[in-house]
């Protein structure tokens, strides 16, 4: 890869990134931001080959994002980092077109392996997602309820979940509170929910948001 972003908010993880980006060599540009605005202003201002992407705490409307991104830049190879090694989050992450997933915890070694990964175009999950994944598997997990959602319900789901009012998820998903309320009654028929602390209480279950 010859231009990495790397979109991290916080200092401190964002020079570690830095450092081991330059670490492996994989890149001759490497450019840092701290928000999904500069990262949209650096995307606009040139072609970039590689992005390192940090999950928000709340990364409820952050797949389709990830998705859009992947849409209009096929050739843009993400590497999402995650706050936990959650497997729903690792499934979601590559359906949206990552190339990888790696919890914030990963070691440098799982980090240099990764980046390794990217730049043959191949995707990456170090062994320790693999097995979380298959535990999940083993156990139905493909068969979760909230997997019946597509991405704007299971948004909705996150942020009702997180304690969000209708009006201020409209907001945040830039969309019309009837369209959120629409969202919610569809969560609720598919999901048979009968009220708003259910929702949160399968949110926090799952552990669907931060």
């Amino acid at each position: 890869m010859q231009n990495v972003l790397i979109a991290e908010p916080l200092d401190i993880f964002r020079a570690g990134l830095r450092q081991l980006v330059e670490e492996s060599r994989i890149a001759r540009q490497i450019h840092t931001l701290a928000s999904r605005e500069e990262l949209d202003s650096a995307l606009r201002r040139q072609r970039w080959h590689g992005l390192l992407f940090a999950l928000p705490a709340e990364p409820s409307d952050t797949f389709s994002y990830l998705r859009n991104l992947h849409q209009q830049l096929p050739e843009l190879r993400i590497l999402v980092f995650g706050n936990q090694p959650a497997a729903h989050l690792t499934v979601r992450a590559l359906k949206a077109g990552a190339s990888g997933y790696l919890p914030r915890t990963a070691s440098r070694t799982e980090v240099l392996a990764a980046l390794q990964m990217l730049t043959r175009g191949k995707k990456y999950l170090p062994p320790s997602m693999m097995e979380i994944i298959a535990d999940n598997l083993s156990t139905d997990w493909e068969q979760a309820r909230h997997d019946t959602l597509s991405e704007r319900e299971y948004e909705t789901l996150c942020l009702i979940g997180s304690g969000h009012s209708l009006s201020d998820i409209a907001t945040r998903m830039q969309i019309s509170a009837k369209t959120v309320s629409a969202y919610r009654a569809r969560i609720m028929a598919k999901m048979q929910f009968r009220n708003n602390a259910e929702m949160t209480y399968y949110v926090v279950s799952n552990q669907l948001a931060s």
